[in-house]
């Protein structure tokens, strides 16, 4: 009996190990598996290897993803369908839905994500034409972590890319957006949001609705948008932000559009805007609202109407700015709108022609039609632009639209140190949006005055 009972207790303590390996085992992260998809597979394949790919997204849709899975579309195909998102990765294995083979990189109708959906963080796409053929090319709520990368999103119904309420991490990088009926892009409600080296035209072309914009951001902490290529849209880049937060705008170029190259506004806490380059807008920069703007080293010229509209009533900081040749010849370099805004302003190039205002940068409710240059810093004993200039910038050639610097420029070392992270200028030669290069200006000290570092 003894013995009996020792075997029986030997073996339930196997088992319960067995069991627990068995447990483990089963709770560690899978191999990544690849899957194929190709317009001439077949659903009933295991779509594990090139030769036998499946046919459809709704395959794809029906089937669970681990983390660490790639799904491959074959080049050159055609998708009519929804891509649905929703299966979730991991930060060290994100689910990736990416292109093999030849050809064109492969056309699917649609990237889609609902909070109905299981979830769906960290996930990939990439290599991908997304043409939004029943509305938005990429609709997704409530989905963190998401990268879109290196895909053109064109032709689609209504926004290209539309997210809404807490798509937090989301990064799109080294992509297109052209020729949507609405927006470009409408993200709000959403934190940590990063778009980089995107280029975004034509958007809301097709369309009666206004503010068409090629990368709107609305409501967000921590927006950064940089490197990116924004022109013929109403607005080239348009942020709000969230009150108790930042947004940067840094080294990107904005261009031809109908209303605004940049715009930041509504209550949003701060935005940096430096090493930017605008031109032949209606608007070079807008800011508007209560936003707080802080504006250096940006280059801003030969836009119709205004080089900067500064209509906002919070505060407003204008530094190593070239503002030149805007508004010619009924506009203005600089506009100034709302009472009670708190203005400081110095180092800049600015041509004269230059200043009309409705006195919130002087302080007054005075209607000042236009003010040269040194009038400008005359007004209200002398606060503003005292080491500013009225000088010709000399750039390489202007009317190509090279507005690096000639080694004769008056911007040579005329700027003033505004420390770290705005010592980085763009070096001349940059290509937008992959080819854009920047140097430190601590090594070319003192700094230079618009977006650009004088390089010989």
């Amino acid at each position: 009996m003894r013995r009996w009972r020792l075997n029986a207790l030997f073996g339930y303590v196997l088992a319960l190990l067995i069991c627990g390996t068995a447990i483990t085992l089963s709770s560690l992260p899978a191999d990544a598996r690849d899957f194929y998809v190709a317009a001439n597979g077949s659903d009933w394949h295991s779509g594990k290897t090139m030769a036998s790919p499946w046919r459809s997204l709704s395959k794809v849709n029906s089937h669970y993803f681990q983390p660490g899975d790639v799904v491959h579309f074959r080049r050159g195909d055609v998708w009519e369908e929804r891509l649905l998102l929703q299966n979730a990765g991991s930060p060290t294995l994100p689910i990736t839905y990416a292109d093999y083979g030849v050809g064109e990189k492969p056309t699917i109708g649609e990237v889609y994500h609902m909070p109905y959906l299981a979830n769906a963080d960290w996930n990939v796409i990439e290599n991908l034409r997304i043409s939004g053929f029943r509305k938005h090319g990429v609709e997704i709520h409530d989905i963190e972590h998401l990268t879109i990368r290196n895909c053109y999103i064109f032709g689609c119904k209504s926004r290209g890319i539309q997210a809404d309420k807490n798509c937090n991490y989301l990064l799109v990088e080294d992509a297109e957006i052209y020729d949507t009926t609405d927006r470009g892009t409408w993200v709000t409600n959403s934190d940590h949001v990063t778009f980089r080296r995107v280029t975004a035209s034509y958007c809301g072309i097709r369309s009666e609705i206004v503010n068409q914009n090629g990368i709107n951001l609305g409501t967000g902490k921590d927006i950064v948008v940089e490197y990116c290529v924004v022109h013929d849209n109403t607005n080239g880049i348009d942020v709000g932000g969230s009150k108790d937060n930042d947004v940067t705008i840094r080294y990107n170029l904005a261009y031809r559009n109908a209303d605004s190259g940049i715009v930041v506004g509504h209550p949003l806490g701060r935005a940096f805007v430096y090493g930017n380059v605008t031109y032949e807008n209606n608007i070079g920069i807008l800011v508007k609202s209560s936003a707080n703007a802080y504006l250096y080293n940006n280059t801003v010229s030969k836009n119709t109407v205004y080089g900067l509209q500064l209509s906002t009533t919070g505060e407003v900081v204008v530094k190593n700015n070239i503002v030149y040749k805007n508004g010619e010849p009924n506009g203005f370099n600089i506009l100034c709108l709302a009472p009670g805004q708190t203005l400081t302003s110095d180092y800049n190039l600015i041509s004269d022609h230059s200043f009309r205002s409705l006195g919130a940068a002087i302080n007054t409710h005075e209607y000042h039609e236009s003010m040269t240059l040194a009038e400008w810093k005359a007004s209200r004993c002398g606060k503003f632009d005292q080491h500013s200039l009225n000088l010709d910038p000399m750039f390489v050639d202007k009317s190509n639209n090279n507005f690096a610097l000639r080694k004769d420029s008056p911007c040579i070392n005329a700027g003033v140190d505004l420390g770290v992270p705005y010592n980085y200028a763009l070096l001349p030669g940059s290509v937008w949006p992959d080819g854009v290069r920047t140097g430190n200006q601590g090594d070319f000290s003192p700094w230079e005055i618009g977006a650009y570092i004088y390089s010989p």
